[in-house]
């Protein structure tokens, strides 16, 4: 069955207003930031100084520009940058192959789709993402895993709980970040928290993964369990969507050590998922693959560049750990090694066809076309325009 995404995220519109919290911290109103004055005063004062009524035309803006995007609130900004993107993607979903640990079961598929292209010519949907559920052995096997987390529960549990929400303060400080002086980075982080937790919504609903507390009552999670699907975990995606975008947005003004920072935080944020009881290490191997394409997708169509797509084979994921070393590059910078928010290969059989995670290199190329003046620009153009003019006001932050 194919269904468009936007209809799917239209009930989390209002979350998308979380932007005027990471932006908003000068206490501005939504409408502009004016200084409280009662009607009764406005009324008055106008009818004091108005005088003659006249018009004098203003020069009109041009539609669907950038730089538009600086004069709307934060909150408004960030539901129409989300409901552009999300319009870009196709979810179509697939049964998989028979689950022969669980007789009468099939392995639920779910394939995620860039949508571009020249409507004139006809849009063309490329793969970006795919996922197919693990079997109920496999299941099992990720259950014993869990018991060595359990034992970091006190270490870890003011982080846990501090990562309930959007944990976009343990990102922050790693870059050094005030909110004064990054509040369109800010915006950034919030489109893309919102857009990772949409795909991860949607692939949960159609995999169905249960969670692991329904596999062993020793577990006790020490939080609640969330009702929807374990697989992908949204805290990894998230997060892993949010080191990525970062990585890319400040690579001319940070470091690699602290790129790698970003990638290390967004692992321990989805570890914690698991220490915490909530979340199988296979969880966060699909929210990271998830993720870090995500992350990679609202970097290009900010400003153009190329999205991984990749594959999380589930029925190969057996006892395997997540560990975010086997699934990033390596790259090096001044003799030091550090990983990069691109995706390799994670084995998990003798063949290509049994890996668990198959990651392809650069396959959809989004095109970082010029501000649209022409109908030819508008065809060639694959961008989100809303998100490159956030973008654009971003980066300046980092010059």
């Amino acid at each position: 069955m194919s269904i468009a995404s936007g209809a799917s995220g239209a009930s989390g519109a209002s979350g998308a207003s979380g932007a005027s919290g990471a932006s908003g911290a000068s206490g501005a109103s939504a409408d502009g930031g004016n200084v409280a004055v009662t009607t009764g005063a406005l009324i008055s004062a106008r009818d004091g100084i108005s005088g003659p009524f006249k018009v004098t035309a203003p020069t009109l803006l041009n539609g669907n520009d950038t730089s538009n995007m600086r004069r709307w609130d934060p909150s408004t900004r960030a539901v129409t940058i989300e409901a552009e993107l999300l319009s870009r993607l196709l979810f179509i979903e697939s049964v998989g192959p028979a689950d022969s640990s669980d007789p009468g079961t099939t392995q639920p598929k779910i394939d995620v789709y860039h949508v571009g292209g020249d409507p004139t010519n006809g849009l063309t949907p490329m793969l970006m993402l795919s996922f197919t559920r693990p079997k109920k052995d496999d299941f099992v096997l990720q259950t014993s895993l869990i018991e060595n987390y359990v034992d970091l529960r006190v270490d870890r549990s003011a982080e846990i709980v501090s990562q309930l929400g959007y944990p976009t303060g343990f990102f922050m400080n790693i870059l050094g970040m005030r909110s004064n002086d990054f509040k369109y980075t800010l915006e950034v982080i919030t489109v893309a928290q919102f857009f990772a937790t949409m795909i991860a919504k949607r692939v949960k609903h159609s995999l169905a993964c249960l969670r692991p507390d329904r596999f062993a009552p020793q577990i006790q999670p020490m939080i609640a369990t969330p009702g929807h699907g374990a697989l992908p975990s949204g805290h990894a995606t998230e997060a892993f969507s949010v080191a990525t975008m970062l990585s890319i947005l400040t690579q001319n003004a940070v470091g690699p050590d602290a790129r790698d920072l970003l990638l290390q935080q967004a692992a321990r944020i989805a570890v914690n998922r698991t220490v915490a009881g909530v979340h199988f290490p296979a969880d966060s191997i699909a929210g990271a693959v998830a993720g870090v394409v995500a992350g990679q997708y609202i970097a290009a169509m900010a400003a153009g560049g190329n999205v991984q797509s990749a594959v999380f084979n589930g029925p190969n994921v057996g006892a395997s750990d997540f560990n975010y070393k086997d699934l990033l590059r390596t790259s090096t910078s001044g003799g030091a090694s550090y990983m990069t928010a691109s995706l390799k290969n994670l084995p998990g059989g003798g063949t290509a066809s049994s890996r668990i995670v198959s990651a392809s290199a650069n396959a959809i190329k989004i095109a970082n076309g010029v501000a649209i003046d022409t109908d030819e620009d508008a065809k060639s153009n694959d961008l989100c325009l809303p998100l490159r003019g956030l973008w654009n006001l971003a980066q300046k932050e980092w010059d």
